[in-house]
């Protein structure tokens, strides 16, 4: 999903790469970045033990922010896929608010 925004940014930044990996998970991506074969891209809500956040003090380009459309039938005919939908949503807003360290539900700090 990010790969493209990643490649781009270290074009534009004029660093190389060598591409290791094309793990097509979130589980296969941790494992190359926990080998310490790769640095990759992952929503702070997926880090776990044994990895950290790089930041732009590394020598590596800042990323853009990034948006994830969520897309179901107009009219659904399976009441499933309604509370797929909202199941989907809330747990993005729960990662939202880790991120910005605020309950959710709360109203985003100005």
């Amino acid at each position: 999903m990010w790969r493209g925004t990643a490649l781009r940014a270290l074009e534009r930044a004029g660093r190389r790469y060598k591409i290791v990996s094309t793990a097509t998970t979130v589980e296969g991506q941790q494992a190359a970045a926990l080998a310490g074969l790769a640095v990759v891209i992952l929503p702070e809500a997926t880090l776990v033990p044994g990895l950290r956040a790089v930041g732009s003090d590394e020598g590596l380009p800042d990323l853009p922010e990034t948006a994830v459309l969520l897309v179901k039938a107009r009219e659904p005919r399976q009441p499933e896929t309604d509370t797929l939908a909202t199941v989907i949503m809330d747990t993005f807003e729960t990662i939202r608010a880790a991120a910005r360290r605020e309950p959710v539900g709360q109203p985003k700090s100005s």
